[in-house]
């Protein structure tokens, strides 16, 4: 069930872009109905003047879908009521319908491509006063068109810039919603294996002893049963837990990395699985913090890792204290981290053959690993990072 904060943002993002649509369509309107509002007073005599008022009928419809072809047409047809202003005669003017092209320009483009429009407009504005023949420009009215033209610009600048800033907000809403799920996960799944895991295994491994000890068939066919039960319910129990750590990691689109994932979580499955068979108390996690551009050298590096310290567990782990295994991918590689138990009479751990050819290929690899004992806890970590 996804958090009603996330369901609150995306219909505010859905609404806002319905209300961004509204405003474009209502933009074209009014712009056209100002355009049109002119014609009376500015009546075309002549069909060049007709043509142009056409035109600039045409390109204003066109300023909501494409605001920087409707920009090129306002520039040719003002060119033609310059140039031909005896021949055209009097046309409506195109500056409020220019004006919202630019800010849709500034809108929609970067600002080097906004400002680029507006200088662009302002130059032709000088062009223009300073074309000859009978028309009402002057460079007087230059600074005035540039001021327009500028404002425009920021105010579509400033819209875009206040969208981007609500998309960010919008994407910060859905990453602390999962964060908050995938807290909430952690904590079910943490208080789920302390309350359940410990129990069950106590149950399986005292059925096991039991059925060791038992003299008659029926008891050591009730204490078989009891013994499977348990372990069928913790393993079950792992599952749970393995979901809920899970459910709420990104999607990545590279079916090579989920390969990779998945087949650490199996390697994971059964070393828990081995070790539970073996009375051993702990859980393997996997946590997914972004996307390791590993080749297929340090993903087998890896799983090879995860089965080695796994074999150590399994070895030399202290069945009174629960062992521990990590692994993290981030975008700088993997760190595996293995915590466990070891008992005072163990006198057989050592970092022995295969963790040091592991080390070996690890260094290789240009990655760290260190496996030490820290009092009754013996302490691996191995880091495999992205290769250069």
């Amino acid at each position: 069930m996804r958090p009603p904060r996330l369901f609150a943002t995306r219909a505010t993002a859905a609404a806002r872009l319905c209300a961004r649509n509204v405003f474009l369509i209502t933009g074209g309107v009014l712009t056209l109905l100002v355009y049109l509002w002119e014609l009376p007073y500015r009546t075309p005599t002549t069909g060049l003047g007709a043509a142009v008022a056409a035109t600039g009928v045409v390109a204003t419809l066109l300023v909501p879908p494409a605001p920087r072809a409707a920009w090129l047409v306002f520039q040719v047809s003002d060119a033609v009521a310059v140039c031909a202003a005896q021949h055209c005669g009097p046309v409506p003017s195109t500056l409020v319908p220019m004006l919202f092209a630019l800010g849709l320009i500034a809108y929609r483009h970067p600002l080097p491509v906004a400002t680029g429009y507006v200088l662009a407009s302002t130059a032709l504005q000088v062009c223009a006063a300073l074309a000859p023949g009978e028309h009402d420009l002057s460079l007087l009215d230059v600074p005035s068109f540039a001021a327009m033209f500028l404002a425009a610009a920021l105010i579509g600048g400033s819209l875009r810039t206040h969208d981007r800033l609500m998309r960010e907000r919008l994407r910060a809403e859905r990453t602390r919603a999962q964060l908050e799920a995938l807290r909430r996960n952690t904590r079910l799944a943490q208080s789920i294996h302390d309350s359940v895991t410990g129990d069950l295994s106590f149950i399986a491994r005292l059925s096991r002893q039991r059925l060791a000890a038992s003299g008659t068939p029926s008891d050591a066919e009730a204490w078989s049963s009891v013994n499977a039960a348990a372990t069928t319910a913790l393993q079950r129990t792992y599952r749970v837990i393995d979901s809920l750590d899970e459910s709420e990691q990104p999607q990545r689109g590279d079916p090579t990395q989920d390969g990779f994932v998945g087949s650490l979580h199996a390697a994971v499955a059964r070393g828990d699985q081995s070790a539970q068979a073996l009375g051993l108390r702990g859980h393997g996690t996997i946590q997914v913090l972004a996307h390791a551009p590993l080749d297929d050298a340090a993903q087998t590096l890896v799983t090879d890792t995860v089965r080695e310290l796994y074999a150590n567990i399994l070895r030399h782990a202290c069945p009174d204290a629960p062992y521990s295994l990590s692994v993290m991918i981030d975008g700088d590689g993997v760190q595996i981290t293995q915590i466990n138990r070891i008992g005072d009479d163990d006198t057989t751990l050592r970092s022995g053959h295969g963790l040091t050819m592991l080390r070996r290929r690890i260094e290789q690899a240009h990655g760290s690993m260190t496996a030490r004992r820290d009092g009754e806890d013996w302490t691996v970590y191995a880091v495999v990072p992205v290769a250069a």
